[in-house]
Formats: C-alpha cells, structure tokens, sequence
C-alpha cells in the first residue's frame, strides 16, 4: 500500500485560523526595513512552492501579487491558508483534539447548550456535570441565546483558571466550579452493543486515531462483535494517512486503485489496499453534512467498494487535499495539492457523497436526546429493517413503525 505522508485536511468543525498578517509592502522592499525584505523572501518562496505544487495553474492576479495576503485571497480558495508557528500549533492541536478546557461535548439546545458528552477523568467529570445537564449560564454569561462560537470562547481559556457554570438538572438550577485543564479527548471510541454489533464512533483523524482504533477494534473483536457501525458523523478530518490506513480494514489486498490523487502537474497516485488481519465485513458508516475531507475519503472509498453501507445524510463535499510545509522562517503553509477521485475519475468536490440510506427527513435526536439514527443502524444489523431492495421510503417507515424501534430507543442506548 502506498501512503502519502504529511498530507493534512482542513478540521472543518474550526473557526477558521485567521491569516497571518503581511506587511503592506511591494516586492521592491528597502534595504534599511529588514522585515519588508523578510516579507518579501516569504512571498516569492510561496509563489515558487504554488507554482510547483498547487492543484491548479495560477493566475496572472496570483503571480503578480504583492502581498501574502493578496496572493492567498487570489487564489480563492477557503483551505490554503499561511499560519504563523502557533497558529499551525493550534491547527494540529485540534485536530488531535488537545485543548484547555473542561472536557465535555455539547450542542446547541432550545433553551441553552445541552452536555451531550462528560468525559471521564476531566474537569467536568469532577464538578459533577452530567449528561443532559442544560448549561444557561457560563460565570456571569447569560447563554440561552448565544451562538455556539460564543460559548465555547467562555467555556475555553487558560490551564488553572476557574469557569462556573449554572444547568437546568430536570427541574433544579446548580451552580458548579471547575478548573479548566489541559484535555486530550479520545479520538476513537468503542463499545458493544445488542451482543454482536461494534460501535466504533471517529470523532477526528489524529496523530493517534489509527492506533486508537485498533485498539478498539481489538477489543471489540474480543467481545465477539460481528457487525459494525462505523460512525463518521460530525468528523470534519485530519490526517489523510489515518484515513488509508483504516481503509484497509474493511477492503481485502488489491493492486486495484481504491480511490485516486490526482495533482496540478498531471501525476496521479493510485491508492490499493494492503488488506488487514483484522478484517471488517457487514460495516454500517454513519455520515451527515459535517463528514468532510479525510472521512469522507473514508467513507467514499468503502461505498465505491461495497465495502460498507453508507446510511445519514449527504456529506460535506471536500474532495481535495491539503499539504503543509515549513516556510524558511517557520511559519506554515497550508495548500491544496490535489483532487480526490474514485478509481473510475469520479470526483465529489463541491458535490458530497450521497448515503446509500438517506435519512435527511429524519431527525438525528429525538425530543429525549435519543439518536435516533444509531437506533435505525442498529435494528438494520440485527436484520429488523427489511431487504435492501426496498425503497429508502418504504425502508424507513417500516423502521419507525418497528416495535423494536421503541424498544431500542427505551432500554437499549447504551
């Protein structure tokens, strides 16, 4: 199998980093502003690495920019982007899913911001938060009514600094403190459900996310699963290598291309699978609207393969990939080498990759929280939902009129 490395997807789930600020300089810098000719060395050492490497041909406004910044904007393009050190640093750290903060997942509910998620050994586990709690307040903040942007800029801040939160708890207010922290959120996580059937949710394409899923593969396969749902949903990307690698657990050694890297230059790298020892059959991938870049090229690739059944809504559509590289004076560039295509030159950049299942007419959540959606994977791997011949119509209302639907939703989520 051959891989390429350092090749790193846009975490679309971010507040895009701002630009790096250029100097208004032209190319004709002075000798006596050491910095203008800095500016200046920069912008031509990006020129020559677009000109070499970027996916398309540049523009005469391209090449004759006099500016980082103006050359970037020319290219029109949201994921080639020039960070400074820490700004990159924070781009990796996010992907990784390293940050200082509490440690919990949430969404944005009706009435405030509902803790989907409280991880374990962090901060929010400490100061008692659970799930389901409804956060209406973040120290003297009101947030019922504030954007998700806004609340994380209260929620997130510096290692050892205290936060309060006030939640709704059914019909109780409480106030809790806690000191925020430096977390590492799983990347991967597992668990067995209705007996046979592994869940493997992939929040992120880490530095550790490969690891991570073996091991929860490896364990899973230990507690005899037999089906799987593999869940992509909200997996914005990462690493593209991670991805491959994944890959090669649900589709059998090929020489074959699998999927295709096509470059600005005309040279093609065609994917194949090495095939893996702990190998995948009967695998449900979960996707929405928020699957992009490195999940989608995951989950693109096993529905190309009829290697798993896709089944949500349709995906983001980022279908072309990103290289970052040190420039001469340690800042980064972020820019994008390559479109995506099937083995058959089939590309859905701009376009996304519809599901084999659509369930864009059925909400994620129920009113109790509920995924509803897992509960439909789930009765489809314990054979409840009807051949898939069927219409996706008929497949789901058969679904939802299921005895077994309810059952589910009320004993079984685990």
């Amino acid at each position: 199998m051959k891989f390429i490395s350092y090749l790193f997807a846009l975490l679309l789930l971010l507040t895009p980093l701002p630009a790096a600020a250029a100097a208004d300089t032209t190319t004709t810098a002075s000798s006596q502003n050491p910095s203008a000719v800095q500016d200046s060395s920069i912008l031509q050492e990006i020129k020559n690495k677009l000109k070499e490497n970027y996916y398309k041909p540049l523009t005469d406004s391209s090449l004759n920019a006099t500016t980082i910044d103006e050359l970037i904007a020319s290219l029109n393009d949201p994921y080639t982007e020039y960070m400074n050190p820490d700004e990159f640093k924070s781009f990796m750290s996010a992907i990784d899913q390293n940050f200082v903060g509490l440690g919990i997942g949430i969404e944005k509910a009706k009435d405030g911001v509902l803790i989907t998620t409280v991880y374990k050994n962090t901060p929010a586990s400490r100061m008692g938060l659970q799930n389901g709690d409804i956060i209406i307040k973040v120290d003297s903040h009101d947030i019922s009514n504030s954007p998700m942007e806004e609340v994380q800029s209260y929620m997130l801040g510096k290692e050892n600094t205290k936060v309060t939160l006030t939640v709704r708890r059914g019909n109780k207010e409480l106030t809790l403190t806690g000191t925020r922290a430096t977390i590492h959120l799983p990347l991967v996580e597992g668990k067995l459900l209705d007996g046979s059937v592994g869940y493997i949710s992939i929040s992120s394409f880490g530095t550790d996310t490969y690891k991570e899923f073996v091991e929860n593969l490896t364990s899973l396969k230990n507690q005899h699963a037999k089906k799987w749902i593999i869940d992509l949903r909200g997996n914005g990307g990462g690493q593209v290598v991670a991805s491959l690698q994944i890959m090669e657990h649900f589709i059998k050694a090929t020489d074959k291309p699998v999927i295709k890297f096509v470059y600005g230059n005309g040279d093609v790298d065609q994917i194949g699978s090495g095939g893996s020892d702990l190998h995948l059959d009967s695998a449900i991938v979960l996707t929405d609207e928020y699957t992009a870049s490195a999940s989608e090229i995951l989950a693109y690739t096993l529905k190309n393969n009829h290697a798993a059944l896709l089944m949500g809504r349709k995906t983001y559509g980022k279908g072309v990939m990103q290289e970052a590289d040190t420039l001469s004076d340690g800042s980064y560039l972020k820019y994008t080498i390559a479109e995506i295509k099937s083995a058959n030159n089939v590309s859905y950049n701009k376009i996304g990759i519809q599901p084999n299942i659509d369930l864009k007419d059925i909400a994620m959540a129920s009113k109790q929280h509920t995924d509803q959606w897992l509960t439909i994977a789930r009765l489809y791997q314990q054979g409840k939902t009807g051949p898939l011949s069927q219409t996706t119509s008929e497949l789901i209302l058969q679904i939802i009129k299921s005895s077994s639907f309810l059952t589910i939703q009320l004993y079984h989520q685990n």
